[in-house]
């Protein structure tokens, strides 16, 4: 339990990626991880979402934002936030979010950290 403690804290610790960075696909790294998709608002920054990826970059990149491939939070923002379409989705994720990741290429330890963030965060569009 300690270890996935102190990942969560390096996980709070790391500097947050706008959507919106043009070099956001040379920021992500290709390598499996746990992420945190941060939501900016009028009421401030809140987690909405954790999950995990054998690749981030892939994970991330094209099939969240360029919407090649399925990904989870793409339903969840269409529905939960009313947004038409994947170019929505996009849209939205450039206007108000952002990303925090953490490697761990110890694929064992990745399924536990990734249930261990969710519980930790109790992110609103995590079932």
């Amino acid at each position: 339990m300690r270890g996935y403690r102190s990942a969560i804290r390096k996980l709070e610790r790391r500097q947050s990626i706008r959507f919106s960075d043009r070099s956001l696909h040379n920021k992500l790294p290709i390598c499996s991880g746990v992420y945190v998709i941060v939501e900016s608002s009028k009421q401030g920054a809140h987690n909405i979402y954790c999950g995990k990826g054998a690749n981030i970059w892939r994970r991330l990149f094209k099939n969240l934002f360029q919407g090649q491939g399925k990904h989870t939070l793409s339903g969840k923002l269409i529905k939960k936030r009313h947004l038409a379409d994947k170019a929505a989705v996009k849209k939205y994720l450039s206007k108000c979010c952002a990303i925090r990741y953490l490697e761990e290429r110890d694929v064992r330890k990745l399924t536990f950290l990734e249930h261990y963030a969710i519980a930790y965060y109790r992110c609103e569009l995590n079932d």
